[in-house]
C-alpha cells in the first residue's frame, strides 16, 4: 500500500508487509483459515484497510508534529518486489532518500513483520531537516 504526498517535502509513503506476515494479519484480521476460499478474496481489502490506517497515522503525526501542510493522494495496493513499486512512481530512484522504519505487530504471540517507507524527492530530505530543526528549536 502506497500514497503519493505533496508539500513543503514530497514524496511516497507505504507500508510494506513480507507475504507470511501479510498472511498472517489477513488470517487474525477476517478470522479465515489459511486454506479457506474466503482468504484470498478478503486478503487485498484487509491489507488496503491496515496499510491505509498505518500510513495515514505516520503521515498525519509527521505533518502535525511538524506544522506542515501535506496533500495526500488515494492509496493504491500494490503487490510485488519493492524495485517495481519504485520505478512505477518515479524514473530516478537514485536521486531520492529512502527513510525506512521497521515495525513489529504482536497479536496472540504471533509476529508479524512490516516496513514503513518514505521515499523522498530530490531536496525534500532538506526540507524534512529543516522542519524538524524548526521544531526542535
Amino acid at each position: 500500500m502506497f500514497l503519493d504526498f505533496k508539500g513543503t517535502f514530497s514524496g511516497i509513503s507505504a507500508v510494506v508487509f513480507p507475504p507470511d506476515s501479510a498472511a498472517v494479519l489477513v488470517m487474525l484480521l477476517t478470522g479465515e483459515q489459511e486454506k479457506s476460499p474466503e482468504l484470498d478474496a478478503m486478503r487485498i481489502e484487509a491489507l488496503k484497510e491496515v496499510g491505509n490506517i498505518i500510513i495515514n497515522a505516520v503521515m498525519g503525526s509527521i505533518a502535525n508534529i511538524l506544522t506542515e501542510h501535506l496533500i495526500y493522494s488515494i492509496p493504491t495496493y500494490y503487490e510485488g518486489p519493492f524495485e517495481n513499486l519504485a520505478r512505477l512512481k518515479r524514473k530516478r530512484l537514485h536521486d531520492e532518500c529512502i527513510l525506512l522504519a521497521r515495525t513489529n505487530f504482536l497479536v496472540e504471540k504471533l509476529n508479524v513483520e512490516g516496513d514503513i517507507l518514505l521515499i523522498l524527492e530530490i531536496g525534500s530530505l532538506d526540507a524534512l531537516v529543516e522542519s524538524i530543526n524548526r521544531v526542535m528549536t
